[in-house]
């Protein structure tokens, strides 16, 4: 996550100066960061289908969900700084055209990584229902514990995930896409 605020930084001084000549630097910077992001996201996956089951002490669990939820919360906000407060100092200072063509060979790249992002929650929930085993402190196994009040729960997860698509159409719609 040092990497991730590092590079969150670095995305806010390009909001700051809002000049389109740094927008491939930007989408590099995005891109990469969300890249790792879901790295960090599939390595979990990874671990959870290395054994037919796979038992972990609830605080474990506990530490990985909180992980999951701070990887989702840092691409929202990769998002929500792409889509609202960058485009806006980019339209400030360039015409609609002129950004749309600089953000027309990385855009792909951003709303695939924005799918493949809701693809692993799903992925995520199918595993830890499937292969995980919870052992709480008296030794009792709970199967497919599931993600209780985090962002990946059943009851967050709809409200997170029309977020994203509704930033990514704010998105399309801001680059005449």
């Amino acid at each position: 996550m040092d990497f991730v605020h590092r590079h969150q930084y670095r995305l806010d001084q390009h909001v700051e100066r809002g000049r389109a000549k740094g927008i491939g630097n930007y989408l590099h910077i995005l891109l990469t960061t969300g890249n790792l992001l879901l790295s960090q996201i599939k390595r979990i996956a990874a671990a959870l289908e290395c054994e037919p089951k796979l038992e972990l002490k609830r605080d474990h669990w506990a530490q990985i969900r909180d992980c999951l939820e701070a990887y989702y919360r840092a691409l929202d906000q990769l998002l929500e700084t792409t889509v609202v407060r960058y485009l806006d100092a980019l339209l400030d200072s360039a015409s609609s055209a002129a950004i749309s063509s600089e953000f027309a060979e990385s855009l792909p790249g951003l709303i695939a990584l924005l799918e493949r992002a809701l693809r692993h929650r799903d992925e995520m929930l199918a595993l830890q229902q499937a292969w995980l085993v919870v052992v709480t402190p008296n030794g009792e196994s709970i199967s497919g514990p599931g993600f209780f009040k985090a962002l990946l729960s059943p009851e967050k997860w709809p409200t997170f995930a029309q977020r994203v698509h509704e930033l990514e159409a704010r998105l399309k719609n801001r680059l005449i896409v």
